[in-house]
């Protein structure tokens, strides 16, 4: 819910009308989606690297896989990720992930496989994206200060040229009137008008 708040105290006249107060409301329509904070810790590193990746290369000797050389430690890793190697002729290497400071160090080797006649290729899974929160909005709601006893109408307008009533008019029977819309329905300005 998004809350709105017309003054009094913001007057002018059109169309032979006291117009109060006028808002706009920031583009928030049906469609709008609003990003919020997530509460997942923003993952960036020191010199400015985004989450990505590992990347490495086999190292073998006579058809074993001795060694993983990391050519791209990846960043924002929070747990050690899996590691598979595929192709190269042989099978069997295993090997398991160390991560530091949420980048790949080492790949230790379990297993060197065997019959591996050029290096297989090393697949280290991605890290991890923190959550999205988004929020929808779906009706707004306008607070109006007005005098107790007043005559009004709200308006709302989605480009500022074309006025239409949003809601019945009304008498205020205090100095605070809420209304609420679906914002399908509200345009993205609001103006109240004193009636007579």
């Amino acid at each position: 819910m998004v809350a709105f708040l017309l003054s009094p105290s913001l007057r002018s006249w059109a169309d032979g009308v006291q117009v109060i107060g006028g808002l706009r409301n920031d583009g928030i329509s049906a469609d709008s989606v609003i990003p919020l904070i997530s509460a997942y810790p923003q993952l960036q590193g020191l010199g400015g690297q985004s989450v990505h990746g590992a990347t490495g290369v086999a190292l073998l000797v006579n058809g074993f896989v001795v060694g993983v050389e990391i050519t791209d430690p990846g960043y924002g890793y929070t747990n050690a990720p899996s590691v598979v190697f595929s192709g190269g002729g042989g099978s069997g290497a295993f090997g398991t992930a160390l991560v530091r400071n949420g980048s790949v160090v080492e790949i230790r080797i379990e297993d060197a496989g065997f019959d591996y006649s050029i290096p297989p290729v090393v697949k280290i899974a991605p890290p991890s994206k923190p959550p999205e929160l988004v929020s929808r909005v779906t009706r707004v709601s306008v607070r109006l200060t007005v005098f107790a006893g007043g005559h009004y109408q709200l308006f709302s307008s989605k480009n500022l040229i074309t006025w239409t009533p949003q809601g019945p008019d009304f008498i205020a029977q205090t100095e605070s009137v809420i209304q609420e819309f679906e914002t399908s329905e509200a345009g993205n300005y609001f103006k109240l008008v004193l009636l007579p």
